[in-house]
């Protein structure tokens, strides 16, 4: 589907309402990226508290990626692109993807 727009019915009236696609932001670990700079990254840009941050950082640690939030597709791109600047300022590698969330489930 190419719209950034999903179709619902609602319920109750039986009206078509589009809901935003929501767009799931992935940080991407790497050996050189320190998990302090991750867990700023997650509490600051991503509104995360400090014990799921370490946890976060520590599955990126552990299988290499990590959900950071899941976001309309604007605020998604802003957030990973926030994230990369500041990676990059800091002279760390930290990449960031952005995915469409999967609506099989």
């Amino acid at each position: 589907m190419s719209s950034s727009f999903v179709s619902n019915k609602t319920a109750a009236a039986g009206q078509d309402i589009s809901l935003p696609r929501l767009y799931r932001v992935v940080l991407v670990g790497d050996s050189r990226t320190p998990a302090s700079f991750m867990c700023t990254i997650l509490r600051k840009l991503f509104s995360h508290d400090p014990a799921s941050a370490i946890r976060i950082t520590a599955a990126a640690g552990r299988v290499g990626r990590a959900l950071a939030g899941t976001y309309v597709r604007e605020i998604a791109e802003a957030k990973a692109e926030q994230a990369a600047q500041s990676a990059r300022l800091h002279g760390w590698p930290l990449r960031c993807l952005i995915e469409p969330e999967n609506k099989n489930g």
